[in-house]
């Protein structure tokens, strides 16, 4: 919790945010992934997860930029006062001018990239655990097609889940698209990840 008020380490709302973070740090460890088939419920391996759900929030700044881009006042295109520096830009201009060079630089360089996806526009702070995280590990485009390959906790046993989305205009609404789920995405963002060394199971 923080604050008491905001359940962000709350393990009942999922644990994708420590899911992709262990993976990252078991990667960069250059260490082999547990072997465990059942999701832990206690125990090291379970408290590390959860000390990694909460880290990837990257308290405050992250969850700041969750709160940003949840905003439903938030143009999800660019306006006028946008385009005049007057307003704050877009999601789209956000995703495709600010947050897909990031994560196109983690993967040219061979790294892995963790992604924070905005799935509900709302005030109300509680709102947040509807939010999630994948891991991006490559992508490819298609003319002005951007697919992204990722890890999606949700589906730990597909390698073929993908988010598409066109990169023709960052100026007009772009729509998200997740091939294994119908849950909307309104915007992603690169989250700030930073290593912890796993625990030796």
């Amino acid at each position: 919790m923080l604050g008491r008020q905001i359940p962000i380490g709350n393990a009942s709302y999922g644990l994708c945010g420590g899911m992709i973070y262990a993976a990252i740090d078991f990667f960069e460890a250059k260490m082999s992934v547990p072997a465990n088939l059942t999701a832990p419920s206690s125990g090291p391996l379970f408290q590390y997860i959860v000390n990694r759900q909460i880290e990837s929030f990257d308290l405050p700044f992250g969850l700041m930029k969750y709160i940003v881009l949840m905003n439903p006042f938030l143009s999800d295109h660019e306006t006028n006062a946008s385009k005049l520096r007057a307003a704050p830009h877009g999601r789209a201009w956000r995703m495709m001018k600010v947050e897909w060079p990031r994560i196109k630089n983690d993967l040219d360089n061979g790294k892995l990239s963790p992604l924070g996806l905005v799935r509900v526009k709302s005030l109300n702070p509680f709102e947040i655990r509807r939010h999630h995280q994948v891991l991006a590990y490559g992508y490819e485009w298609n003319e002005n097609n951007l697919i992204i390959h990722i890890y999606d906790p949700n589906f730990p046993n597909d390698d073929d889940v993908t988010l598409s989305l066109n990169m023709v205009n960052p100026e007009t609404t772009t729509s998200v698209f997740h091939s294994k789920s119908s849950e909307p995405i309104f915007s992603f963002f690169r989250t700030d990840y930073k290593f912890t060394r796993p625990v030796d199971i």
